[in-house]
């Protein structure tokens, strides 16, 4: 797969805005990420979070949660011939 990953954190309290993880592609990185996400909690919580598209920071920031890229990373071609043999 030719492509980026971009992970990033988002930071907030109470309900956690689930509506836009579809719309992004985007997929929480652990479990405990996952734990975190569904806790309906009036405490300030992180949840570390991955995507292949690159998401909308605005977008993102209009459900009151805060938005930080921690990075992009390229991701490589798979190498074909080195994982199959020939013939087939």
């Amino acid at each position: 797969m030719i492509g980026k990953m971009y992970r990033f954190q988002m930071t907030g309290i109470g309900r956690f805005p689930f509506e836009f993880l579809s719309k992004y592609q985007i997929a929480p990185e652990t479990k405990l990420d996952i734990e975190i996400m569904f806790q309906e909690t009036q405490k300030r919580r992180s949840i570390n979070l991955a995507s292949i598209i690159k998401p909308n920071e605005k977008e993102l920031k209009k459900f009151g949660w805060e938005f930080n890229m921690v990075c992009e990373q390229t991701l490589l071609k798979d190498d074909y011939n080195l994982y199959h043999t020939w013939p087939c």
